[in-house]
């Protein structure tokens, strides 16, 4: 993978929520996450050179709708979901199941994100006039800007199935 050809083209301020998301009117700014994992079972990882990274999303900003998107979705979501492992160590959640067999595992270092339970925590409308929880806070989601450049992309792995049909990642 380089790293230079991105850099020298794209500054962080053209990447759609690196600096700044909503949830509704109110807007959030993000963390830097220490590592996360993107699982997608239609990637390959010399798409993501190919790209110069991951490509961008969409241009929603709005946290809730990343999360739980209306059935009638105007606007692509932004930002594109991560989780702070490959794969759990029962293997019943991670990146790798996302990807599934064959597909990649991308591992991201020091971007932004968004901790998804905690900031829409109390804030989501249940549709009765209240605000409930997001659903599957088990996911532990972090949603990252969706154009990820090469230069926070340290490992990509494809998804396999060992001897006893559990996924592992095979990083490159």
């Amino acid at each position: 993978m380089s790293e230079a050809p991105f850099h020298a083209q794209t500054k962080t301020e053209q990447i759609l929520g690196f600096h700044y998301a909503y949830i509704g009117e109110q807007k959030v700014m993000p963390l830097t996450l220490d590592v996360a994992y993107y699982g997608n079972q239609h990637l390959q990882p010399h798409e993501v050179d190919q790209h110069s990274g991951l490509p961008a999303t969409g241009d929603d900003l709005d946290l809730i709708r990343h999360k739980e998107p209306p059935p009638q979705r105007e606007r692509p979501s932004a930002f594109r979901g991560t989780v702070p492992f490959p794969l759990s160590p029962c293997g019943d959640a991670g990146a790798a199941l996302w990807a599934q067999e064959g597909g990649c595992v991308v591992e991201i270092q020091s971007y932004p994100g968004y901790d998804i339970n905690q900031l829409l925590e109390g804030k989501v409308p249940n549709g009765r006039g209240g605000f409930r929880d997001p659903l599957h806070p088990l996911e532990l989601e972090s949603a990252i800007p969706g154009r990820v450049p090469l230069a926070y992309i340290t490992r990509l792995g494809v998804v396999a199935v060992n001897s006893r049909g559990k996924p592992r990642v095979d990083w490159q």
